[in-house]
């Protein structure tokens, strides 16, 4: 293997791994990126950890702040919006392209990432457990992926599967801690990807451009609907800090008075 070979395939390595971490948040938002740091937890030289970072840079999962640092991206509300929309906009129409192309069986990748979905059902009903749900999470997560990308490449348009590609891993990484209870939830998707499937079996465009987005505007609902909860909740524990600290600082004047009328 040679100097190049070797440099692209660490490279590729510092990608996959970095990915990974932020993917299954152990990189969660916010969180500062050295490259000196992740090079040395990774055993490879910064050099192919750094064009990894460009990488992911480059496709929003981190975003650089000149002068700071690099950080794993912590998008507004606007920008979860924006991939929801993108999202809603793309699959409905890969799905309604889907079902005009009859003559392109995909159908089958389709009706495995569903039988999948019945599986991981049936292990979470064995054992609903918080260990085992957090494991069902990501292979739910992974089925989900298989069973949109499927429509995509029934669809044809390799643009879209690109965009769309990127854009689902945005909304899974910045939305994992809202769809924490997924498997809980797996009913839900199981009728909405075999809703999805049945129409575009039978060429019924529009309504598997309608029941495409529907299913993808669900998601979008509860990922603002989790994004609100949260930023409340750190409202509310600023507001808390404050008035601790207001009260620690009112004692200590008391504290202060105390003293100097002892004096």
């Amino acid at each position: 293997m040679n100097k190049s070979s070797s440099s692209s395939t660490l490279k590729e390595r510092a990608y996959a791994q970095i990915r990974r971490q932020i993917e299954i948040g152990e990189l969660q938002r916010g969180t500062r990126i050295s490259n000196r740091k992740r090079a040395k937890i990774l055993g490879m030289s910064a050099i192919p950890v750094r064009e990894a970072i460009a990488q992911l840079v480059s496709e929003g999962l981190l975003e650089h702040r000149p002068g700071i640092g690099t950080f794993v991206a912590d998008p507004t509300r606007y920008e979860i919006e924006d991939i929801y929309e993108l999202r809603e906009v793309l699959e409905s129409y890969a799905a309604r392209r889907a079902a005009r192309m009859t003559g392109f069986n995909g159908s089958s990748e389709m009706r495995h990432a569903i039988d999948l979905l019945y599986k991981i059902k049936e292990q979470y009903e064995r054992d609903p457990s918080p260990e085992k749900r957090d494991r069902l999470y990501d292979q739910c997560g992974q089925a989900d992926s298989s069973f949109h990308m499927a429509v995509l490449r029934r669809c044809g348009n390799q643009l879209a599967m690109k965009t769309v590609a990127g854009l689902r891993l945005m909304s899974r990484v910045f939305s994992r801690r809202a769809y924490a209870d997924r498997v809980k939830n797996i009913d839900g998707i199981i009728k909405a990807h075999e809703e999805i499937l049945t129409a575009i079996e039978a060429g019924d465009v529009k309504n598997a451009g309608r029941l495409m987005r529907r299913h993808i505007h669900a998601g979008r609902i509860r990922a603002l609907k989790f994004y609100d909860q949260q930023h409340r909740n750190e409202e509310y524990s600023t507001v808390t800090d404050d008035a601790q600290l207001s009260d620690l600082h009112q004692q200590i004047e008391q504290l202060a008075h105390d003293i100097e009328s002892n004096i």
